[in-house]
């Protein structure tokens, strides 16, 4: 059986598991958590981002094609309201854990970097 430890790439003597997206560096014998913190919050505002995206994609698609029909431009305006509210609710949830983690409790002293 294969071990699930792995090196991550750039990594100096941090120890990483092995997932389907790659590398996920956990710090393992040479430090604390924070580069997998690091990770999983890049990966999921990636990923709310791309969702958004798409969502707005979806939704000025349905406005497009909605050929005159009230209801399908209005559900496609109420669809785009609500895929930039999330954008901004994410945007927001980032700059309120930067001000509160490096600002208010001094994180940044432990390595996090979000």
């Amino acid at each position: 059986m294969a071990s699930p430890l792995c090196v991550p790439s750039g990594a100096t003597g941090n120890l990483g598991v092995s997932t389907p997206f790659g590398c996920l560096p956990f710090g393992g014998n040479a430090g604390p958590a924070t580069p997998m913190i690091t990770v999983l919050v890049n990966w999921s505002v990636g990923l709310a981002a791309g969702v958004a995206l798409l969502t707005l994609i979806y939704a000025s698609f349905q406005i497009v094609t909605a050929a005159g029909d009230a209801k399908r431009v209005q559900a496609g305006r109420e669809l785009v309201t609500a895929s930039i509210g999330g954008l901004i609710l994410v945007v927001m949830g980032i700059v309120i854990l930067n001000f509160l983690g490096v600002s208010v409790l001094g994180l940044d002293a432990l390595g996090f970097k979000i």
